[in-house]
């Protein structure tokens, strides 16, 4: 190789090394230019979004009735550790609570089981809340069941093993003793305290209907009286029975009523005031009373009399130990009647298929109508009804067809003065007695449905037929499966 090619080859690397060394160079100037080196921190990442809360407390709670305690605390965790406020945001039931931004839930107004307050009245009330941090929130669905409270009514069966009972007459609360009468004809006399039962009379003769109602006289523990209505398959007969010291219980041939009723279809109650006995009759049978007796003047059917004893027995061709009066006309199947106030009673008239009705009968003085077949309830059923009717107090309309939901009677507790009514489905009513005026119509609806505290210590009642005032807050329950119930309710508190 001669010096020119040894020249060309240093002068080409030499290029090549200042090439590199430039580059080199500029590099270094494009790091300082970007402020840093290898010991620079990256840029701080952007912050994250704000997260909403989230509740931690369940979505149901369950708060007994008549309380005004904290229904619900609600709980909620925020991300950011923020402060958490909670509110009422919506949901069906929302006016009826009250919230505190702690979460501590509360009813407007203590709860009804009885009587629901919720939008579709099953007792379980839905509200929504909202946990806010400031900046977001997040939602829970709520739903609050309202639990049942007995307040304090008990009811214990005190006997069993009756075959069709239809009646119960409790007697004096010091003698601890009813009487029982089966469909029949069958009387017994029941202890209470034990449900020992002592069979008194068998009524012979008595029809399909059989017996349909039973009154203890008030001198019952005296000289053992009794009243019992009962049809004979021809007629209706109101007849006396009694008890002379130590012998057997007789019926007297003195008859109060006996009037003919082929086609009597039941209904009738008994009830003592003072030394009267009051007495509701149903009309003679058929579909919209056909023989027209519950506005016949004359007949004795579909009426309510009082009958006074006799100052003067003998003073006619034939004893006479009773006068009558009727005092009332135009019903169809009585079935309860219960003291009001003074010359005031209650009266239950089971409809025939459109509606029931309880119905303020002040005045028991002659020229009071009922309506019936004209009306049922507060409804007009048939033909253009009379003027001057007396119009109900309370009202019961049926289902559609709704014979399974008629009215058994009414009881008065006379510690709380309330009205207990009760029909064949079970479902038990209690009205204030403050409540019942005249001509009112006021649907049972209205009022509270105590069933779910009507459940004995055994057995069932699914199969009432009577319902009873005794002395005090006892009322008496018939079933018709063979039961009879006793239910204790609470005196109301004083002041």
């Amino acid at each position: 190789m001669n010096g020119n090619g040894c020249r060309r080859r240093a002068a080409t690397g030499a290029a090549y090394r200042r090439a590199i060394h430039s580059t080199a160079m500029a590099a270094l100037a494009l790091l300082a230019s970007c402020g840093g080196g290898d010991d620079d921190a990256p840029p701080a990442p952007p912050p994250a979004p704000n997260q909403a809360p989230r509740f931690t407390s369940a979505a149901t709670a369950r708060f007994e009735e008549n309380g005004a305690d904290i229904v619900y605390r609600a709980a909620a965790t925020d991300a950011e550790g923020s402060p958490v406020t909670f509110s009422i945001a919506g949901g069906a039931d929302a006016a009826r609570f009250a919230m505190e931004a702690n979460g501590e839930l509360r009813f407007a107004a203590p709860p009804n089981f009885d009587l629901p307050g919720d939008a579709d009245a099953d007792n379980v009330y839905e509200v929504q809340l909202q946990a806010s941090d400031g900046s977001a929130s997040s939602s829970l669905a709520l739903r609050v069941s309202v639990t049942n409270s007995t307040e304090g009514v008990t009811v214990r069966r005190i006997a069993t093993g009756f075959v069709d009972p239809v009646a119960v007459a409790p007697t004096s609360q010091s003698l601890g003793v009813i009487l029982v009468a089966q469909k029949n004809g069958a009387i017994y006399r029941v202890t209470v305290t034990t449900g020992a039962r002592e069979h008194l009379i068998t009524i012979p003769n008595v029809g399909g209907v059989g017996v349909v109602a039973i009154a203890a006289g008030q001198d019952y523990a005296g000289n053992g009286r009794f009243y019992v209505m009962y049809a004979t398959g021809g007629g209706v007969v109101l007849g006396e029975f009694g008890q002379r010291a130590g012998g057997p219980v007789f019926q007297s041939d003195f008859r109060l009523i006996s009037v003919p009723a082929p086609d009597y279809a039941g209904g009738g109650w008994i009830a003592i005031d003072g030394r009267s006995l009051m007495v509701g009759l149903g009309d003679g049978g058929g579909t919209g009373d056909p023989t027209g007796s519950a506005q016949n003047d004359v007949s004795p059917l579909g009426k309510i009399i009082r009958f006074d004893p006799n100052p003067d027995p003998y003073a006619g061709a034939s004893p006479n130990f009773y006068l009558s009066t009727v005092i009332a006309k135009g019903l169809h199947r009585p079935v309860g009647g219960n003291f009001h106030a003074s010359d005031a009673w209650l009266v239950v008239d089971a409809g025939e298929d459109v509606a029931d009705e309880a119905t303020l009968l002040q005045g028991i003085g002659p020229g009071k109508n009922f309506g019936w077949p004209f009306k049922e309830g507060s409804k007009a059923v048939r033909g253009a009804p009379p003027s001057g009717l007396v119009e109900p107090a309370l009202e019961h309309p049926r289902t559609a067809g709704g014979q399974g939901s008629a009215l058994i009677g009414v009881a008065l507790n006379w510690s709380q003065q309330d009205y207990v009514l009760m029909d064949r489905s079970g479902a038990v009513y209690v009205v204030p007695r403050s409540s019942v005026a005249p001509g009112a119509a006021l649907p049972l609806a209205n009022f509270d449905r105590r069933t779910a505290d009507f459940v004995p210590d055994q057995g069932k009642i699914d199969r009432p037929v009577q319902i009873q005032s005794s002395a005090g807050s006892r009322i008496y329950i018939v079933d018709g499966d063979g039961d009879i119930f006793e239910a204790d309710l609470p005196s109301r508190p004083s002041g």
